[in-house]
């Protein structure tokens, strides 16, 4: 296996293209770009590009998720106050 092969991980058939190779004690692990883990080279089989679909969301990191989360509330306050006061029968 070499970088930029697909491969399959067969315990979950998740596939990826290779990114890197580290050999370890005599043990080869192949890094997946879709999950960014190591995986030991016996555990993957080769995959056909059609296989494959690359990562194009990429996980929001924890300020971004927190920010997101702020702008939700101020949201809420707004709507609260701009249509709090309206009862059920719209009066």
């Amino acid at each position: 296996m070499e970088v930029g092969d697909y491969a399959r991980y067969i315990n979950t058939g998740t596939v990826g293209k290779v990114e890197d190779i580290s050999v370890e004690e005599g043990v080869s692990w192949v890094m997946l770009d879709v999950t960014q883990l190591y995986y030991d080279e016996t555990k993957l089989e080769k995959a056909s590009e059609e296989e494959y679909k690359p990562v194009t969301i990429r996980e929001k990191s924890l300020e971004e998720r927190l920010q997101d989360l702020e702008d939700m509330r101020q949201s809420m306050r707004e709507l609260e106050d701009t249509y709090g006061d309206i009862s059920p029968d719209g009066t």
